[in-house]
């Protein structure tokens, strides 16, 4: 039976998880101004040398690469953003142990708000009676 204090942890870690989700999700999304600026060279709308010079192909290629780049950093992190809420969303329903136990163990790479609710996650869902909770079949 899991105490009324690991219950409320869960839940703050809950929301914790929602919040840092929300971070990530906006920081994730500064990238976009490279990827646009990525699209603008590439289309040929920012200006550069002339058509036909040397430097062209080394422009297309900057722009090239600051779209590459900036779409996937763009991707990489609006996936954690969203598995991180989901996490938050299933602390709080006492579902899915597993994939909250990896998700904090990923954001523990994002120092130090990340770390903190990382291992503060990590440690309460290896509690005996808090994984027992999470591992009990629902009720039908």
């Amino acid at each position: 039976m899991m105490s009324r204090d690991d219950a409320r942890y869960l839940d703050l870690l809950g929301w914790a998880h929602y919040i840092l989700g929300a971070l990530t999700l906006l920081c994730g999304s500064f990238p976009v101004i490279h990827l646009v600026v990525g699209i603008g060279i590439l289309t040929g709308r920012m200006q550069g040398p002339p058509p036909g010079t040397q430097g062209e192909p080394m422009v297309k290629a900057v722009g090239g690469l600051f779209v590459v780049v900036a779409a996937a950093i763009i991707l990489v992190a609006w996936a954690l953003g969203i598995a991180t809420m989901l996490a938050g969303r299933y602390l709080r329903e006492r579902r899915r142990r597993m994939f909250c136990t990896v998700v904090a163990a990923v954001n523990c790479m994002s120092f130090p708000v990340g770390t903190a609710v990382g291992v503060l996650t990590i440690i309460l869902l290896n509690k005996p009676d808090v994984s027992g909770v999470f591992d009990a079949p629902e009720p039908a």
